[in-house]
């Protein structure tokens, strides 16, 4: 679950029923923005600061890898 799409400030998400090890964050020319691990069900990304545009989020968990896409106002 990914909140708000399109973001302006700040990106929520919850990843519900996986366990989330790590996440990357990459921009629409396929560089990495963020990569960070994770321990909790609900992570915060500050975007106050990046380009307007859209990007993808790849969160590695035990079961797999999990893909989300938001636009950034």
């Amino acid at each position: 679950d990914l909140f708000p799409n399109p973001a302006s400030e700040k990106v929520m998400i919850r990843i519900l029923d996986l366990e989330g090890e790590s996440l990357e964050v990459f921009n629409n020319f396929g560089q990495s923005v963020l990569e960070k691990n994770i321990n909790d069900s609900q992570i915060e990304l500050n975007t106050k600061e990046w380009n307007a545009g859209i990007y993808f989020v790849k969160i590695k968990t035990a079961e797999g890898v999990v893909s989300k896409r938001f636009v950034l106002n």
